[in-house]
């Protein structure tokens, strides 16, 4: 799930955010702690991120269940992943697939906050290996987990 800079900063403005609220931006994991968005190379995102861009800009939500919006607000915010945005996600993923002995095919994606999911795929028989089949499998099964 993607939002505005400006709608992470009015929510965590009006408590919505609940702590351990995690988004990626700019390539650093920033996490809600002690009132502050911190990463874990110690940068704050504060002034220093807001003066370089645009409070439209988006940032990848990775805990959207952390967000606390009650049902008298008027914005709503989704809680749930898309088909959408999953091919959003893959669009933007590096994929390297590689075959391993005689029936085994492996996938590998990085995804665009960094996390790599490896998936892989097995046919009983050599004579039926066939590669394309096998990068079939593992990207569905990488897509359910995304």
């Amino acid at each position: 799930m993607k939002l505005k800079l400006i709608e992470l900063l009015n929510m965590k403005y009006n408590n919505y955010l609940k702590e351990g609220f995690k988004f990626v931006f700019r390539d650093l994991v920033f996490t809600l702690k002690d009132t502050e968005f911190k990463a874990k190379n110690g940068a704050l995102f504060g002034n220093c991120y807001i003066v370089e861009c645009k409070l439209d800009e988006e940032a990848n939500v990775l805990t959207p269940e952390l967000i606390d919006i009650n049902t008298d607000s008027a914005t709503e915010y989704k809680r749930s992943v898309t088909k959408e945005d999953i091919d959003n996600i893959l669009a933007n993923t590096f994929i390297k697939a590689e075959k391993y002995g005689d029936k085994t095919t492996i996938v590998k994606a990085t995804l665009p906050n960094g996390f790599v999911i490896i998936a892989d795929s097995s046919c009983v028989d050599p004579n039926n290996f066939d590669m394309s089949i096998g990068e079939q499998e593992c990207m569905k099964k990488i897509e359910d987990k995304i």
